[in-house]
């Protein structure tokens, strides 16, 4: 009668000497077993009845295996004959091309291994390795990656810098990903019993990796009350990339009210950075972002601000005129891109107009006390001539 060892026992299966086995009984206590199964073909299976390659025999009951692994012919035929080839460069060499012809690769490699502990310079069983020559040396291209100052990551090899700016994208990607199912679940807190718990903590993020779930969140909502509350927490942010997120959206933003708030967050915290934003959109080919850009500077008061603003007084603008539409009446289309519309027929023309930018005008004289010379960008111009010629009379005076 086969007796059932202990599963002690059965692990130190593992250390006894390697010798011809066909198969590998994996346990579930993390121990291997190695031996030949004696009771194939048992159906259903209750018991492995093992040969140990060890000597005896033992008996396992089916819930103590997690696995078999069965050996493949070339790995039998391998145990056979390993011994039989002599421990030369020459027999390691030999034994290890059998190896490849058999597709045994860590075979094959112990065994590459040997012949270049035996003769160091075998450049067949080098280059098999990986190895080259590189200034006279054997050396791996890990090892002189490595020497060169190189770190693996991902499979390619990169500077250390890289691999710290790469590592700092992978964490902020990680980190927008998680706002963005906070975001949406806080979103879906506000239409019930726990909207106050949302919008304490929308109100609370301050990580900037929460700006473009933020901002993706502002683009799918129509509530103009939750809108509003992703821009304070935007505001609440205060990064860079959040607070020009803000002045972006205080220009194109379809809702007045959020444009406005947004505004209202940033004359909180005037910078350079937003009156140079600004003062750019005042170039911009849509009348309309002109005037809105000209309200964000009147709220900055910044004095950098008057000569560009004077230049924006009056703007140019290309408009696309469909035929047959009432005077004065034109399409939304803006700027140069009415390139290939003829100037006759019947068809869409192309008309330029000079408009007059109220918003700007308000800005000018918010930011110049006491003078205001309306619409006439030649009086504006002179006025700003006198006043640099007086700053350049005090400094000389200086």
């Amino acid at each position: 009668m086969r007796r059932r060892l202990p599963l002690a026992m059965l692990v130190l299966g593992c250390l006894a000497p390697a010798v011809l086995h066909a198969d590998t009984f994996v346990l579930k206590s993390g121990g291997k077993v190695e031996g030949t199964l004696v009771n194939p073909q048992e159906t259903p299976r209750e018991k492995y009845v093992i040969k140990l390659d060890a000597g005896g025999e033992i008996t396992l009951a089916r819930d103590q295996v997690k696995d078999v692994q069965r050996k493949r012919p070339a790995e039998v035929e391998y145990d056979k004959i390993r011994a039989t080839y002599p421990d030369t460069a020459a027999g390691q060499w030999a034994l290890a091309e059998w190896c490849r012809e058999q597709h045994l690769a860590e075979a094959r490699k112990v065994h590459l291994k040997r012949v270049i502990e035996l003769d160091s310079d075998h450049a067949a069983a080098r280059g098999a390795l990986g190895y080259g020559r590189f200034d006279g040396q054997w050396k791996t291209q890990p090892e002189v990656m490595t020497e060169r100052g190189y770190v693996e990551y991902k499979g390619r090899w990169r500077l250390p810098q890289e691999v710290e700016i790469l590592e700092q994208l992978r964490k902020s990607e990680l980190a927008e990903k998680t706002w963005y199912t906070n975001l949406k679940r806080w979103r879906d807190w506000l239409n019930g019993d726990r909207r106050d718990e949302a919008t304490k903590c929308i109100l609370e993020i301050r990580d900037p990796s929460a700006v473009a779930a933020v901002k993706r969140q502002l683009d799918n909502e129509t509530e103009q009350s939750v809108r509003l509350l992703l821009v304070s927490a935007l505001a609440n942010i205060g990064s860079p990339a959040a607070v020009h997120m803000l002045a972006a959206l205080s220009l194109e933003d379809a809702n007045s009210e959020v444009r406005l708030t947004c505004v209202d967050h940033l004359d909180d915290a005037p910078s350079p950075e937003i009156v140079a934003f600004y003062i750019q959109k005042l170039r911009d080919k849509d009348n309309t972002i002109v005037n809105r850009a000209a309200i964000g500077l009147a709220r900055m008061k910044d004095p950098s601000a008057i000569p560009p603003l004077v230049d924006a007084l009056v703007t140019t603008h290309k408009f696309k005129v469909v035929s047959g539409q009432a005077q004065g009446n034109y399409s939304a289309s803006f700027g140069s891109g009415g390139a290939g519309f003829g100037t006759g027929g019947g068809g869409p023309k192309i008309i330029t107009q000079q408009l007059h930018n109220p918003a700007v005008l308000e800005a000018l004289v918010l930011l110049t006390p006491n003078i205001n010379f309306n619409y006439d960008v030649a009086a504006w111009k002179r006025w700003l001539a006198t006043q640099r010629h007086s700053k350049m009379l005090d400094a000389r005076r200086g």
